[in-house]
């Protein structure tokens, strides 16, 4: 893969942008190329408590321009509570199993299966199964700037309990 000298713009989402052209084999490819995150390279929160780990994998500051992709590693006794977002978000489960909830209805979701969580809907989860079997969740969202973190959520929202042994 070679960088080929370019001086043109373009409009990103109406603002203006440097292109990058890069050549990969005899194809020229134009856009702004983030090829490779390496996971070892991106800081993993440890957070602790109730809460499991949490590596912000993909943003804005990587060179995102439409998503998000984070990391959750979670124990028995930990879990993700009720939050919304404005956006639409993939929940993958990796390894392991969770208790989702979307708006009030749980689901159990195990190891292959994605949650798939509207804009606006209030959502959390709880690891689910036996305690040697952490829950690997990759959650893909779409904005670059998803934040991330405690929301405010009425009380009659926060249906998600312990999680099952």
């Amino acid at each position: 893969m070679k960088r080929i000298p370019d001086t043109k713009t373009r409009s990103c989402r109406g603002q203006p942008c440097a292109v990058t052209l890069l050549e990969i084999g005899t194809r020229p490819i134009e856009g702004n190329i983030m090829p490779v995150v390496r996971g070892a390279d991106r800081p993993i929160d440890p957070r602790g408590g109730s809460l499991p780990t949490l590596q912000r994998l993909v943003d804005r500051s990587v060179g995102s321009q439409a998503f998000t992709v984070l990391v959750n590693v979670a124990s028995a006794g930990q879990g993700v509570p009720a939050h919304v977002h404005e956006v639409e978000e993939a929940l993958i489960v990796a390894d392991g199993a969770i208790r989702a909830s979307l708006d009030g209805v749980e689901i159990i979701a195990m190891a292959g299966d994605v949650v798939i969580v509207p804009p606006g809907v209030h959502h959390g989860f709880s690891h689910h199964g036996r305690t040697s079997d952490p829950a690997r969740t990759i959650a893909v969202l779409g904005s670059p700037d998803a934040p991330i973190g405690p929301q405010p959520t009425p009380a009659s929202r926060q249906t998600l309990g312990p999680a099952i042994e």
